[in-house]
């Protein structure tokens, strides 16, 4: 396959599957919230800025529910149709991955099924918190299918993007994936930019070291909900 091929599939399994998506599902999600829950009328009284329109989400949880229930929706299945797409087109199997899983031996099998149980408490915390927007079980499951898209893109970004170059996925994640995560409604946050960062890191040693995707897609799971 030709290089210039290549860089242009990496150019758009990061532009599209993380970036366009995201905003996308993000402005879908907002526009049919504040159409939706009367955030029209509130911000044509209170004025059509950031700090408005955070104060009627945090003052309106159904808005907050409907709002991130419609990006979720729309992100989860886009973003895992790209990383299937060109996870495919460069030899990434899922179904082989989760095979090579199952081929575990059963005392790792077991350590790793207790780690996952020490994060119900904190996975019951998650779930109430959709209770209390009033989305539930389907924002909850929604939220969850979130999460693992972002994780599939990760573990196929930092396999795809090393292909050509040892440490390409990683550079790709630092420098595409790592800042968006300075923006928060308040302001610039730095120790999720930091977070970020480090997580970014974690991931890439444990893909070099387990020679496996899922656990990739396993620990950003456990990391991004602790």
């Amino acid at each position: 396959m030709r290089m210039e091929e290549y860089h242009k599939d990496m150019l758009l399994l990061v532009l599209v599957g993380l970036l366009a998506i995201e905003v996308g599902g993000l402005l879908l999600g907002l526009l049919a919230a504040l159409t939706l829950a009367g955030g029209t009328s509130y911000l044509a009284g209170h004025g059509l800025t950031l700090k408005a329109i955070a104060r009627f989400f945090m003052e309106n949880p159904a808005a907050l529910g409907l709002g991130t229930l419609i990006a979720h929706a729309f992100i989860a299945p886009a973003r895992s149709y790209v990383v299937v797409r060109y996870g495919h087109k460069y030899g990434i199997s899922w179904r082989e991955e989760l095979g090579e899983l199952r081929e575990m031996e059963k005392p790792r099998l077991l350590k790793l099924a207790l780690v996952l149980a020490a994060f119900v408490p904190q996975a019951l915390e998650e779930y109430e918190f959709y209770v209390g927007v009033g989305t539930g079980a389907l924002g909850y499951a929604l939220a969850l299918a979130y999460y693992v898209a972002e994780g599939l893109w990760l573990a196929t970004t930092l396999e795809l993007c090393s292909l050509r170059a040892g440490w390409g996925g990683l550079a790709a994640l630092l420098v595409a994936w790592a800042p968006p995560h300075l923006l928060r409604f308040h302001g610039i946050d730095i120790l999720n930019f930091l977070w970020a960062l480090v997580v970014a890191v974690l991931l890439e040693l444990t893909r070099r070291v387990g020679r496996n995707l899922v656990p990739v897609v396993a620990l950003w799971t456990l990391l991004v909900l602790i």
